[in-house]
């Protein structure tokens, strides 16, 4: 049975140097999706095809997700996205809704429809709880198509 995680993106931490091209990308491909390799976190056999993933803007506002999509390989190590820290998870996603970057799903309202959920992970890779998924696929439903 597929599951719902959050990746993550800290715009402090990695210069996403295409992240808007990217974005629009998602957003004129839906159909189809925009595949596109994304870090897993360090728990590598949580995470699979099948999948559905939040991409969660971290860092400064604003802060909250920017897109969404579904795990289409197994996970891949490969260098890390900081070069010195060695070996990273990754898996490919096949992006199907994107909002821009300075427009995400606010945070303060995950909170509000899903207030136990770990909002600040440390990486991702992060479950969302069984019990939140619905209200907050709704909501992220609500933002991205209006």
């Amino acid at each position: 049975m597929p599951q719902t995680f959050l990746l993550t993106y800290n715009p402090t931490r990695w210069d996403w140097t295409d992240r808007e091209e990217t974005l629009r990308a998602i957003q004129t491909s839906k159909s189809r999706g925009f595949l596109h390799r994304w870090s897993a976190g360090p728990h590598p056999r949580r995470i699979g095809p099948g999948d559905e993933v939040y991409l969660l803007r971290q860092g400064p506002e604003p802060r909250g997700i920017i897109a969404s999509g579904e795990v289409v390989s197994e996970v891949q190590q490969d260098k890390h996205w900081d070069e010195d820290q060695g070996l990273a998870n990754y898996v490919e996603v096949r992006w199907t809704t994107a909002v821009a970057a300075d427009d995400p799903l606010p945070l303060a309202a995950l909170k509000e429809v899903a207030p136990g959920q770990n909002w600040h992970p440390r990486a991702g890779g992060t479950q969302l709880r069984d019990d939140v998924v619905t209200a907050v696929d709704q909501l992220w439903r609500d933002h991205a198509g209006r």
